[in-house]
């Protein structure tokens, strides 16, 4: 299974793998007395997946680019699950790749991210 599976009647789903992330992620920057980290958590899906389950990719920022593959949150591979969330309500699936019609806000957000790690090397937290 993965996100195109995914309609309006698993928003409970997806809000509970959202909460559970998101308390995990937060789990680790205490354990870890991270500092310099951003308060931004990022939620999303890759399509098509790197792993053959359904699942939420959660992650915070700084992380090292040189450390992580690079399809991992790449443009249109990474579908933000705001967007994600948007396409469940308005066409009750989530459109993926070359069905995105949101192209430029798909953009949009994978360049602030980009810009967001650019950001934080010159501040030198990365």
């Amino acid at each position: 299974q993965d996100i195109k599976c995914l309609t309006i009647d698993h928003l409970q789903l997806i809000d509970y793998m959202m909460n559970k992330g998101s308390e995990y992620l937060n789990q680790l920057i205490q354990l870890d007395r991270l500092t310099n980290v951003s308060t931004k958590i990022h939620f999303g899906f890759n399509y098509p997946p790197s792993v053959s389950h359904l699942h939420l990719v959660v992650f915070c920022l700084p992380f090292r680019l040189d450390t992580i593959p690079n399809s991992f949150c790449t443009f249109p591979r990474w579908i933000p699950l705001h967007l994600a969330l948007e396409d469940l309500k308005l066409n009750r699936k989530i459109d993926v790749g070359s069905e995105r019609k949101d192209q430029q806000k798909h953009q949009q957000y994978y360049d602030e991210c980009i810009n967001e790690i650019e950001m934080l090397k010159q501040l030198n937290q990365i």
